[in-house]
């Protein structure tokens, strides 16, 4: 019993680890994949890991496009900001990237309809002025190696917006939590278990031990009175030959 309790423990232990997977897994390779157009960088790609993506919607016909693409342009060849930023355009002449708008849009709840449209992380822009400067600025500092940023526009190319939803994480948090919790008590049971099947095999030992203690003390006893009573018998017969 002791040894089906382990293996009992173990089997559980194993389903509750590979069960939540295997789903995962599942849910993963069951995503659809959104495939867009999009125009060569324009600008140099940053080497460095940290650095931010700023997702560009525009047309080539778009005044205000045109002079967004100058001040990045001007951003790139800043030694203070080069290096934290990447510049991903998506010409909106393309209908594939026209749906990758309307998607992106209504995460951002926005009802806009023109361009520039641009996205930062988790921070959407609309439209292009001299303010528009310093807010971009602002932004991929702020976002620049934080812990915090998330790449909005690419989780809604790869189907993966509902890993930036904090709800989600903390769904997925409770999870784990729930999962060790259960795993804890299974093995507090199981423990349980074992103790109470090696104090009944302790139990039995014990028991059987006093049976062959009094068994003993039986035959000795038994042993004693055959001797008591052939003793009796012999000084019996003694007697009778003296008579």
């Amino acid at each position: 019993m002791k040894k089906f309790s382990k293996l009992f423990c173990v089997m559980i232990m194993a389903i509750l680890l590979v069960v939540p997977s295997a789903s995962v897994f599942a849910a993963k390779t069951t995503k659809k994949t959104t495939t867009t157009t999009t125009t060569s960088a324009t600008y140099a790609v940053s080497e460095d890991e940290k650095a931010v993506t700023m997702h560009v919607f525009y047309s080539p016909t778009c005044g205000h496009c045109a002079a967004l693409h100058e001040f990045l342009g001007e951003l790139k060849e800043d030694k203070d900001y080069k290096d934290k930023f990447n510049i991903k355009d998506y010409n909106v002449s393309d209908s594939l990237n026209i749906e990758l708008l309307d998607e992106v849009r209504d995460y951002f709840k926005n009802a806009g309809d023109g361009v520039p449209y641009y996205v930062i992380g988790d921070v959407d822009f609309e439209g292009f002025g001299e303010s528009s400067k310093a807010e971009i600025k602002k932004t991929i500092d702020d976002m620049y190696g934080s812990k915090n940023y998330k790449d909005v526009v690419n989780a809604i190319v790869k189907d993966e917006v509902d890993t930036l939803s904090d709800d989600a994480n903390n769904v997925i948090g409770m999870v784990v939590l729930g999962l060790c919790v259960v795993i804890i008590i299974v093995l507090i049971i199981c423990s349980s278990k074992n103790k109470y099947y090696e104090e009944d095999e302790e139990d039995e030992e014990e028991t059987e031990s006093k049976e062959k203690e009094e068994e003993k003390v039986s035959e000795k006893k038994s042993e004693s009175k055959t001797n008591t009573s052939s003793k009796k018998n012999s000084k019996n017969a003694n007697s009778k030959k003296k008579k």
